[in-house]
């Protein structure tokens, strides 16, 4: 907003004449501010801030601030003057400024303050005392609410000749003091409190010094206690005729009073505790009618002596140890009433382990492993034992336990525990014991025993920020029915820490999350549940996957993408809030593609067979087993020795018949052969050298039709291992027409060509089949490339000569 502003110094005076008197006028050289209704206001008044500047500025603009922030919303009263309204002003202090700005420059006027507050309630619980007989009268008074802005308190005392007033130099304290005033005098004793926006005064108070005086505590001077009282000795008191004493032992909150007449400087205090601290205090009043009690003196603590237990010991146990048949007994001092040397443990009924006779003072817990026994324990001071306490192990447990056990804060260090009574019919309640103990401890361990008509307790002295596991037990004559526990607190937080989470299993869709327990300083309460969160690289979807139950350590993450990446985090929670989380990254196993799971089997299984048959090959004896075993299913022209035809007696006897065996071959005749149809051949096959005869029909019958007895009687006698059988076996054998002949006696019962009558005398195998060659080793080597060198040589070289007319060797065979 630009204000426009000219020399109108009518109107300024007219206005400082108008709100003059009701406005507090700020004035400056350049101009004036002043609000409206005043400087001073009540909190949540209206209020108009007005500007007026001396003189014109041409091209400028004027402007107000508020707590150094332009206010753009001000109006134009005239040339001259600017103002601002502010309704419902809320604020103790507001300042104002009034501005001009030419040129971007900024020049400050004038400006006013405004102070908003509450007027002054009327001052309440006027009261006067007087410290001694001999000192200084003190009133004071509360104030009331504030009122923020300053404020005058006025105090006046009067009678009947003196009017005495009194100015409160420290507002905040709110009392005023008189040094001498007539003793016998009645005063009038009233407060006003005033400030700016108006004033109030308090109802009168009528006082003689006698009924105001409040004498100086006593002193203590002696303590004398035994174990059940205690005398206390005290400095003597200011014409008092009253006193009070009151003892509270150090552990409890409530103190006991005890009041009497001033006769003597003594009092003995009944009815303590031995082996207990306690604090005393005394005060004292100048007669039961005027003056007022003093201050109590400052506490006095002592310890009472040490006292022979006159009560059994108060014991309970714990079953949740590790091993399930050992029973830890917990001890309570309670009933003590001294300190506690150690512990006299004998056992009537002897038990299986060995029990120490005593136990020292640091060890209140017995843990016992019999399966049965009675022990019988006392406890010793310096003023002796208690009595004794028996015990028979093992405690029975399973009766009818209390039901709907509840717990709930009750104060900042103390819980409520509620229940029901248990269903039963036939056993007799004795009472309950109520026990907790920290989560993480189990043998610290607290309790208490109540009566069976009780169904509820407080248990004090709890801390804050930690778990507790309370239960419930009733008692039975025949043994105990225990209540499952359940968690309390007096006070929690959220956790300070997360769970710390790793990965122990995984596979290609699920992975198994395991953490510990979080550490008792984290957990600033009872874990409720947890919560796992986890997104995956790829994708923007929040997984969440919860609550889990706080007693689990684990949990099972299923439907995830095989191979993927994830992100998670993890927190854990109370009933005040979640934890931060503790982050960790995993990546879940690929899938597995099954064709490579089966050729990578098949391949192992390959290789192991492998390696057995090398191991076993390795062994001589199993090799020969082995060779035999192989040697059954493989043919035996591969493994056997093949025999030789020329040592047959037919072929013999053959080569007798027709002369001398030559094996020369013209290699001119070859040409008269080859013009010549392809002669008969005859099949010969020759058997092994063990064989006792020659087949009966390994040589024809020439085609001459004779019967077969004459053939029979013309064959000349075969040998021995020339037998039908063996030879028939040795024909299937071969791989291929070994030999094929041709023979004279074929020639004549099939008429040849004339081409071929010329008489063909030709060795006993044809040169151009065994004489590929030049020489005798080339025959050799014919055989020695034909005998295949596994398992040995099953072919060998022939020996000797065959007395055949010619030999067709046929090794398609072999090719195929």
């Amino acid at each position: 907003m630009k204000c426009s502003v000219g020399p109108s110094w009518v109107a300024f005076n007219l206005i400082v004449l108008l709100w003059g008197r009701a406005a507090g006028i700020e004035t400056c050289p350049g101009g004036a501010a002043f609000s409206v209704p005043g400087p001073v206001v009540q909190l949540g008044t209206n209020v108009t801030v007005y500007c007026t500047f001396k003189k014109s500025i041409n091209g400028c603009r004027t402007a107000i601030y508020q707590d150094s922030n332009e206010i753009r919303d001000c109006h134009q009263y005239n040339s001259s003057t600017i103002y601002l309204e502010i309704a419902n002003l809320q604020k103790h202090k507001v300042a104002f400024a009034c501005k001009t700005e030419c040129n971007s420059f900024s020049r400050l006027i004038c400006g006013i303050d405004i102070k908003a507050g509450h007027p002054p309630d009327p001052p309440q619980n006027l009261t006067c005392t007087q410290n001694g007989q001999l000192g200084d009268v003190t009133c004071t008074w509360d104030k009331g609410r504030e009122p923020y802005i300053k404020t005058n308190f006025h105090l006046r005392m009067k009678n009947k000749t003196h009017d005495l007033n009194g100015i409160c130099d420290d507002p905040g304290s709110g009392s005023v003091s008189f040094h001498t005033l007539n003793a016998e005098s009645v005063y009038t004793v009233w407060v006003t409190s005033s400030n700016a926006l108006g004033s109030a005064s308090s109802p009168p108070l009528n006082i003689t010094l006698n009924d105001i005086v409040k004498p100086h505590p006593p002193v203590i001077t002696l303590f004398n206690c035994a174990s059940s009282d205690c005398t206390l000795y005290w400095e003597a008191a200011q014409n008092c005729q009253l006193l009070e004493v009151r003892d509270q032992p150090l552990s409890h909150s409530t103190w006991k009073h005890h009041t009497l007449n001033v006769t003597v400087d003594r009092f003995t205090l009944p009815g303590l505790q031995p082996f207990t601290d306690y604090q005393f205090q005394v005060r004292c009043k100048l007669s039961h009618t005027k003056g007022m009690w003093s201050e109590w003196s400052e506490p006095f603590t002592n310890r009472t002596p040490e006292a022979v237990p006159i009560k059994e010991l108060d014991i309970w146990f714990v079953m949740e140890t590790p091993d399930p048949n050992s029973l830890t007994l917990k001890l309570s001092q309670s009933e003590a009433r001294g300190r506690i040397l150690g512990y006299k443990v004998t056992s009537p009924f002897p038990c299986e382990d060995k029990i120490p006779v005593v136990l020292p003072d640091s060890q209140n817990n017995l843990t016992v492993t019999s399966s049965h026994c009675i022990l019988t324990l006392s406890a010793c001071n310096s003023r002796g034992n208690s009595p004794p306490t028996n015990i028979s192990i093992p405690f029975q447990t399973g009766f009818p336990a209390p039901g709907n056990v509840t717990c709930m804060p009750h104060s900042n260090d103390s819980i409520v525990v509620k229940w029901r009574p248990p269903v039963n019919k036939d056993l007799a309640l004795r009472g309950y014991v109520v026990e907790w103990s920290p989560t993480q401890d189990k043998l610290d361990l607290g309790w208490t025993r109540l009566p069976h008509d009780k169904l509820s307790t407080v248990i004090s002295a709890m801390k804050p920020y930690a778990c507790y596991k309370v239960t419930v037990n009733a008692l039975y004559d025949e043994g105990v029915g225990k209540a499952g526990f359940v968690h309390a607190y007096v006070k929690q937080l959220a956790p300070t820490e997360g769970p710390t989470p790793s990965i122990n299993h995984k596979s290609s869709t699920m992975v198994t999350v395991h953490w510990q327990q979080l550490p008792v300083k984290h957990r600033k309460g009872c874990i409720s549940n947890y919560n796992i969160y986890l997104k995956s690289l790829n994708s923007a979807i929040l997984q969440v996957h919860g609550p889990i139950d706080a007693s689990h350590t684990n949990y099972t993450i299923n439907g995830l993408k095989p191979g993927a990446t994830y992100q998670a985090w993890m927190t854990a929670s109370t009933a005040a809030g979640e934890g931060p989380k503790s982050e960790f990254e995993f990546t879940v196993t690929p899938e597995e593609n099954p064709l490579v799971l089966s050729l990578t089997g098949a391949a192992l299984i390959f290789f192991l067979v492998w390696l057995a048959l090398l191991c076993i090959c390795c062994n001589s004896a199993v090799n020969q087993r082995m060779t035999l075993l192989c040697s059954r299913f493989t043919p035996q022209w591969y493994m056997g020795h093949v025999p030789d035809p020329a040592n047959c007696k037919w072929a013999q006897e053959y080569a007798a018949v027709k002369g001398q065996m030559k094996l020369v071959y013209n290699l001119h005749l070859s040409d008269s052969l080859s013009s010549c149809d392809e002669p008969d051949t005859l099949e010969v096959e020759e058997v092994s050298e063990e064989s006792d005869s020659a087949p009966e029909d390994l040589v024809g019958d020439n085609g001459t039709g004779a019967p077969a007895e004459e053939k029979q009687a013309a064959k000349p006698a075969m040998l021995p291992w020339c037998r039908p059988e063996d030879l028939a076996i040795y024909k299937h054998q071969l791989p291929c027409t070994y030999i094929q002949s041709m023979s004279q006696e074929s020639d004549t019962s099939v008429q040849t060509p004339e081409s071929c009558n010329t008489e063909i005398t030709v060795d006993y195998i044809p040169s151009n089949v065994l004489h590929m060659g030049s020489s005798e080793e080339e025959t050799c080597d014919f055989f020695d490339d034909f005998a295949p060198s596994f398992f040995g040589s099953p072919f060998s070289k022939p020996e000797g000569t065959l007395t055949l007319d010619a030999v067709k060797i046929d090794c398609s065979s072999f090719l195929d």
